[in-house]
């Protein structure tokens, strides 16, 4: 169902209170024969037109006609439908030709018209069209004959021609109404309301302040034709389009009739998110038997109602519970003590044990919220369930309704109170928050989320800048500290290669690897040489068996084989010989060999050589001396002089380097801390924004002054635990006095300077842990034992400091009256402290607001000038739900849906709706002390209509 439809409680509706159909004779004369009942009532329809007055020329004949075809029209629901009520009335020619709308109940029928046409009034002239006929009674006469039968009487187009209050501008610029005083002051006060087709006009001017508390209605009316058809119109605020709902609000015109020409759109357009209802499924006191309670909210302003223990505020913890806003009153504990709001609330959600202990819930409960975010064909429907998990513990879980069926979301809590802000609070909490005004810088940045999101994106930002050069620093310093060594090394090796080039050692190095290589290449050669020869002496003396080498075995007995054999012999014999001579060439070549050998060491190449070798190694004797002990050495010394020179070129760089890091790191810094000068500069233009119409309040913000909540996170950062330990030098609070540097930092008169002394206490300290003389100043403040432990901290430690900012510090101050000066909200009262707070939380905000009973310690004063005027403001652009007894609250607010609760055992809904409705404003008065009294502030007109009212239906 579309959600514009489908909420309780009242709304605007779209009210044409003036028009004509075909049964007027004045009526268009291309349509007068030719409309249709059915496309005279679709043309409303198209214009969105919710209730529509018939107002014909002194005549009924259309009402049945429309009455009949509206039916069809319902059943059949064509292109073009949407519901319409339809309200019998007339538009009545006076005995002074004045034009007076009559109008009825929507259960009236043409009977009851027929009845006061032909029943109470005389026609003078019936044999004209109905548009010129005229009845003889006044226009005083028939106005009591329309209240006789329970009708409205509205003054027609009274600007107009035939109209009331019509007149004209005499030559002296003044306006000089047609109808006489005596009239005037009789009827007046007798019209339900006027209508004006425009307030632009003299005749309005003229009469505005006699008419104030008149409602001044609007309708299509001319020209009488279906293009006109809800071309002017009223919003007029019912809980359903009836003709008590109608009565009500013309009779609380400032709360309830807007018309078009003021207000072309709903003046209570739907908030971009609302709570639709909350079901309360078996609770202690909403057992299983009794069946689920659920109550549907309306996307305005909701009252509940009901006397003490009928489970009002049970509600709205139960809405805490399902939207997982339970985390909100954990924040108000101490590091070291629970809130008795909390524990409270935890008694609350423990699950029930017995009557004398806390507990509320059962192990089946279930507590479910349907939200709606969104308007139109963008709109989202989310279901909250809070219900006890397998594990034992009660968690909310997100379902989305896709059009057909829930579907979970996996949303964990936190993305689900994040899906759908809503502010929730109880009296306790306003006076908590009243009592500690630093709590409302969550509020505040809350309230300035997409900005604070985006200063946090910034901030981010410029703290990893600043940590990036703190770090390039601290490297490039890391690199200067090498500087001394190098230089050392580098006068070394410079010296070595000095005394190495001083040496001429190059040419005696040629000359020796060159005497080295050729003694080597002589003796290889000479050793192969003598390796061949060797092996050719090894190879003789192999053979030196062969003259005794003999032919065995073989038997000559014959002359053919001892020829044979003496050949044999002789081969070998003189094989043999020549084996000989080559024993004697090889011995042969060994002596010419060897003597080469000698020829040539005493050679003059070889004193030559030897010469270039004996100069050689006295010149590298002599430079071991100076720290060369080797060729490599002095090359090695020669490369090192060319690196230790760039690197020591590379220290210039850096030393160039460093100053501009250093620049950088300051202006990192600086941005740093300007930028968290600008959140406070936000918030203080959100803060200074909202109190532009109620100057009752005021809200100083102090940049970076809230250092007593910054106690822990400073004693962290320096790594000094969480004890006692140099409180006197950090912050040490007694009756007497305060103390510490956190104290001396914000004890000042101009809040100004706090982040410049800020950025001066970091440099100090860092300074100290760099033993600089700078810090002394500290020192003489802090224990050696604090010194050294700071000195002993590591750079990251310092890096921590530099980005750390204590929070802005928030004083709230409140004016009792207009006439009194400001002062600091903990000197007020209680009263005046709720007062202040409320103000705050009802000033800004579009996401649901719920209070629990916020009139507590408030005197009526304050309940009329803040709470109900804060509502009425509040309401238009946000959901509202405030549990109350102050029935001022309810009525004068202005509540669109009540919903009062009973206990008879259980918690109940006794009876809700919007304060037309009887039921309603009777349990106000019986329920609500002050509640006939509170009707009689706000309807001051109609007290006896609704004593008449609710006497009726008792």
């Amino acid at each position: 169902m579309n959600p514009e439809y489908s909420y309780p409680g009242s709304r605007w509706w779209k009210f044409d209170f003036h028009n004509h159909t075909p049964a007027s004779s004045d009526f268009d004369d291309a349509e007068i024969n030719t409309l249709q009942p059915r496309d005279w009532l679709l043309a409303y329809m198209r214009q969105g037109i919710d209730c529509v007055a018939v107002t014909d020329h002194n005549c009924s004949d259309w009402i049945e006609k429309l009455q009949t075809e509206l039916a069809q029209l319902n059943d059949e629901q064509p292109e073009g439908y949407r519901p319409l009520m339809l309200f019998p009335g007339l538009e009545i020619t006076t005995a002074e030709s004045l034009h007076l709308l009559a109008v009825f109940d929507c259960k009236e029928t043409k009977a009851k018209l027929d009845g006061l046409l032909i029943g109470k009034l005389n026609v003078s002239n019936s044999d004209k069209p109905n548009a010129e006929r005229l009845f003889s009674e006044s226009f005083s006469s028939i106005i009591n004959h329309i209240h006789s039968l329970n009708g409205l009487a509205i003054a027609a187009h009274a600007e107009k021609d035939k109209g009331l209050l019509q007149g004209q501008m005499d030559g002296q610029g003044s306006f000089k109404p047609m109808q006489s005083e005596r009239l005037l002051a009789d009827v007046l006060p007798k019209l339900d309301a006027i209508e004006f087709q425009t307030l632009n006009n003299d005749c309005y001017c003229f009469f505005k302040d006699r008419i104030s508390d008149k409602a001044l209605v609007s309708g299509s009316d001319w020209p009488h034709n279906s293009a006109n058809a809800g071309t002017r119109f009223c919003w007029v605020k019912m809980s359903a389009p009836n003709f008590d709902g109608l009565r009500l609000a013309l009779l609380d015109p400032e709360s309830a009739i807007r018309r078009s020409d003021q207000y072309p759109d709903d003046p209570q357009p739907l908030p971009e998110q609302w709570i639709q209802s909350i079901t309360l499924e078996n609770m202690h006191l909403r057992r299983e038997g009794c069946g689920p309670l659920s109550l549907r909210l309306n996307p305005a302003y909701n009252a509940i109602i009901g006397g003490r223990g009928s489970g009002k505020s049970t509600v709205l913890e139960c809405i805490r519970l399902a939207l997982a806003r339970d985390n909100e009153l954990k924040k108000l504990n101490k590091p070291d003590e629970e809130s008795e709001i909390w524990k409270t609330f935890e008694g609350f959600r423990r699950e029930y044990v017995q009557r004398d202990k806390p507990g509320m819930m059962l192990p089946n409960t279930r507590i479910t919220a349907e939200v709606l975010k969104g308007t139109g064909e963008s709109s989202q429907c989310f279901k909250y369930s809070w219900q006890k998990q397998a594990d034992g513990r009660f968690v909310t879980q997100v379902m989305r309704w896709d059009d057909i069926e829930w579907q979970p979301t996996g949303l964990d809590e936190a993305q689900a109170r994040a899906l759908f802000p809503i502010k929730i609070f109880s009296q306790k909490q306003i006076l908590a928050l009243a009592n500690n005004p630093q709590a409302l810088l969550e509020y505040i940045d809350d309230s300035i989320r997409v900005k604070k999101q985006q200063w946090l994106a910034q901030f981010e930002q410029k703290k990893t800048e600043l940590l990036a050069a703190r770090l390039r620093v601290r490297t490039l310093k890391k690199e200067l500290e090498k500087k001394p060594a190098l230089e050392l090394e580098y006068k070394e090796a410079s010296r070595k290669a000095r005394v190495f080039a001083n040496a001429n050692f190059g040419p005696l190095l040629k000359a020796y690897q060159r005497s080295i290589q050729q003694k080597r290449a002589v003796d290889d050669f000479f050793q192969l040489l003598a390796n061949d020869v060797n092996g050719l002496k090894s190879g003789v003396e192999q053979a030196a068996n062969l003259s005794a080498t003999e032919l065995t075995d073989f038997l000559a007995e014959t002359p053919a084989e001892q020829a044979a054999k003496a050949n044999a012999l002789a081969t070998r014999d003189t094989l043999v010989g020549k084996y000989n001579e080559i024993v004697t060439l090889v011995a042969v070549m060994q002596t010419q060999l060897e003597s080469a050998k000698q020829a040539l060491s005493a050679s003059q190449w070889s004193t030559e050589n030897q010469q270039h070798i004996s100069a050689y190694r006295g010149e590298t004797e002599r430079l071991k001396n100076e720290g060369i002990n080797s060729a490599e050495d002095a090359a090695q010394a020669i490369a090192s002089e060319e690196r230790l020179r760039k690197q020591l070129e590379q220290i210039r760089e850096f030393e160039v380097d460093l100053e501009q890091a250093e620049q950088v790191a300051d202006a990192a810094l600086s941005a740093l801390t300007e930028c968290r000068v600008e959140l406070k500069q936000q918030r203080e233009a959100f803060v200074s924004g909202l109190f532009q119409e109620n100057n009752m309040l005021k809200v100083a913000l102090r940049c970076m002054a809230s250092t007593k909540t910054e106690v822990g996170r400073f004693r962290e950062i320096l790594r000094l635990g969480s004890g006692e330990n140099f409180a006197a030098a950090i912050w040490q609070e007694n009756e007497e006095q305060t103390a510490g540097v956190l104290w001396d930092l914000v004890n000042i008169t101009d809040s100004q300077l706090i982040p410049g002394r800020l950025e001066e206490l970091k440099q100090s300290l860092e300074e100290m842990n760099q033993k600089k003389n700078d810090a002394l100043i500290l020192n003489t403040r802090f224990r050696a034992d604090l010194v050294r432990r700071i000195e002993s901290l590591s750079a990251e430690s310092f890096d921590e400091l530099a980005v750390w900012f204590p929070e802005d510090e928030v004083t709230l101050e409140y004016r009792p009256s207009h006439d009194k000066p400001y002062k600091n909200i903990a000197l007020a009262s209680a009263g005046q402290k709720t007062a202040a707070m409320l103000s705050f939380l009802l000033v800004h905000g579009s996401e649901p607001l719920l209070l629990d009973q916020p009139e507590d310690d408030l005197d009526n004063a304050l309940v009329s000038e803040l709470v109900v005027e804060q509502l009425r403001k509040n309401k238009i652009h946000r959901q509202l739900l405030v549990v109350t007894h102050n029935a001022n609250i309810v009525v004068n607010a202005d509540a669109e849906l009540v919903l009062n609760m009973d206990f008879n055992g259980q918690i109940n809904l006794a009876s809700s709706g919007g304060l037309q409705e009887v039921s309603v404003r009777k349990a106000i008065c019986n329920v609500m002390e002050g509640g006939e009294i509170a009707f009689r502030q706000r309807y001051k007109r109609i007290l006896e209509d609704l004593k008449d009212g609710l006497n009726d239906r008792r």
